[in-house]
């Protein structure tokens, strides 16, 4: 039911900004298809094409096909930004995923937000996106949210010692401060 409620908000936000072309309504990705993070991006690709194809099937929206342009970002910053870049003006695509990683999402949040573009975060955890603007959305829970959780999980279970083993980088780091803060 949830899956269904985000996809229907993602398509009201673009069919409302006006991302229907001749029967068609279209949508950004900034996906990481080539680089290090590629086995991350193959699967939220054929997620998102998944999605795309259930709605299609059920109709469109509102007898519009949905369509997903993908931009391969390379796992980079710079590839992000210039995924999005092309996404917004040329495509011209009012809503737009991703990118992955925390370092890489924060790269094009001001790219967004300076365009008016909708953007949604799916994959990155960085505590800082919530404060990027009010065109930028996360569905994902910041990685400070997830070193609560455990810690709170931990304490709850009447674990007085915990062994914590973390990515020492940014998405690793500050789940694991907080989790020595709350434990």
């Amino acid at each position: 039911m949830r899956k269904h409620c985000f996809w229907m908000l993602v398509i009201g936000l673009a069919a409302w900004a006006g991302a229907a072309c001749a029967g068609e309504v279209a949508i950004g990705s900034v996906t990481p298809l080539t680089g290090k993070l590629a086995v991350y991006g193959e699967g939220f690709q054929q997620a998102m094409l998944l999605a795309v194809d259930e709605i299609n099937e059920a109709g469109g929206i509102n007898g519009d096909t949905l369509k997903i342009v993908f931009e391969d970002n390379t796992s980079t910053a710079n590839g992000s930004v210039s995924a999005i870049r092309k996404l917004i003006t040329i495509d011209k695509l009012p809503v737009i995923f991703g990118p992955a990683a925390s370092s890489n999402f924060l790269a094009v949040c001001p790219i967004a937000q300076q365009n008016q573009t909708i953007l949604i975060g799916a994959e990155s955890a960085a505590a800082e996106i919530s404060n990027c603007g009010s065109y930028v959305f996360r569905v994902f829970p910041s990685d400070l949210l997830q070193g609560i959780g455990v810690a709170e999980l931990t304490n709850s279970l009447g674990y007085r010692e915990v062994v914590l083993t973390y990515v020492n980088n940014d998405w690793g780091w500050p789940g694991r401060s907080v989790q020595v803060q709350v434990h």
